[in-house]
C-alpha cells in the first residue's frame, strides 16, 4: 500500500510541475511496419509500427510523427483445415521518444475469423446443392466472416481463403491508452 501510496505522490508532484504526460484514453494512430500473420504469429511474438500523426502531451509537448512503437501479439491461433477460426490480438507495449523508450498500456486489437467447421459445411451443402462444375468456377472457400474490434484500415485483419488472419504492413491502427504515461 505505502509503495501505491508513492507512487501516486510522485504522479501527481510530476504533474504539478508540468511533467510530460500523455492521459489515459489518448488515442495513438499506429502504421505497422511489418505483417502479423496468425499462421506464423505467437504469443508474445514483438513488432514495430510508426506513429502516425503528432501526440500533444499535457504539457504542450509533441511525440513527433514517425516516432517508434514497439507491440506485442497477446493471442495468435491459426484455423485447422476441417474446424477451428483464426485468432489474432495485438497490443503496444513502448513508444520511442528521443531515443528513449517509455512503457504504454493500450486496448487490444483482435481479429477473429469464422469457424471452418461452419465454412466447411456450407462448403459441402453448395458443392452438392448446384454442382462441382459451378462451384470450381466460383471457388468453393465458402463465405467468410470477420470480427473486427476497434480497427482502421480498408485492409486490415484481412482473412485469406485458408482462414488465416493477416494485420498487413503499412496498415493503419487506432490503440487508446488505458493509463497515464510520463514521457520523460
Amino acid at each position: 500500500m505505502k509503495k501505491i501510496l508513492s507512487i501516486l505522490f510522485l504522479l501527481m508532484t510530476l504533474t504539478a510541475f508540468g511533467s510530460p504526460i500523455l492521459p489515459q484514453n489518448s488515442n495513438i494512430m499506429v502504421k505497422m511496419d511489418s505483417t502479423i500473420d496468425s499462421n506464423s504469429a505467437f504469443d508474445g511474438q514483438i513488432f514495430t509500427g510508426t506513429l502516425q500523426s503528432n501526440m500533444t502531451l499535457q504539457n504542450g509537448e509533441v511525440v513527433p510523427a514517425g516516432s517508434k512503437i514497439f507491440g506485442r501479439v497477446i493471442a495468435s491461433n491459426s484455423a485447422g483445415n476441417i474446424s477451428g477460426s483464426s485468432k489474432l490480438a495485438i497490443t503496444l507495449t513502448e513508444m520511442q521518444v528521443d531515443g528513449f523508450n517509455y512503457g504504454i498500456n493500450t486496448t487490444a486489437i483482435g481479429f477473429e475469423g469464422e469457424n471452418q467447421a461452419a465454412s466447411t459445411v456450407r462448403t459441402a451443402t453448395r458443392t452438392a446443392a448446384v454442382g462441382g462444375l459451378f462451384n470450381k468456377a466460383r471457388g468453393s472457400s465458402g463465405s467468410q466472416g470477420l470480427k473486427v474490434g476497434g480497427a482502421l484500415g480498408a485492409g486490415a485483419g484481412i482473412l485469406s481463403n485458408n482462414g488465416a488472419i493477416a494485420i498487413r504492413a503499412g496498415e493503419i491502427l487506432q490503440f487508446r491508452t488505458t493509463t497515464a504515461v510520463v514521457v520523460g
